[in-house]
């Protein structure tokens, strides 16, 4: 608890680890056709996105997305706008329930 509130504190956002368990298991977008755009969101957007509901800071999506830190604040408010949510944690919960509702989808194809 003590390094949650310790990254709060640093302007970081957290997600207590068993959160993020419970709702996002793997990086991977739902399976779907790629005609569908999940939550109408353009792949690098959706890349992007995921990020966020993994809990990652804007320097980690950078580095990992292999852009600036200013485009990944550009390109965060642009999904803000696309999902009608205000912040990272709403965000990402939207992505995450996203992502389970994919892996439901697959998991009943399976069947």
């Amino acid at each position: 608890m003590f390094i949650g509130l310790s990254r709060i504190l640093g302007g970081e956002l957290w997600i207590p680890e068993e959160v993020l368990l419970r709702f996002t298991c793997s990086a991977q977008a739902p399976s779907a056709s790629l005609n569908q755009r999940p939550l109408g969101l353009s792949p690098r957007e959706w890349d992007l996105a995921r990020c966020i509901a993994r809990g990652l800071s804007g320097k980690q999506i950078a580095r990992e997305l292999n852009v600036s830190e200013g485009h990944v604040r550009q390109v965060s408010c642009v999904i803000y706008d696309k999902l009608q949510v205000r912040n990272r944690v709403e965000a990402a919960l939207r992505v995450n329930a996203e992502l389970a509702l994919g892996r439901e989808a697959a998991d009943k194809g399976l069947s």
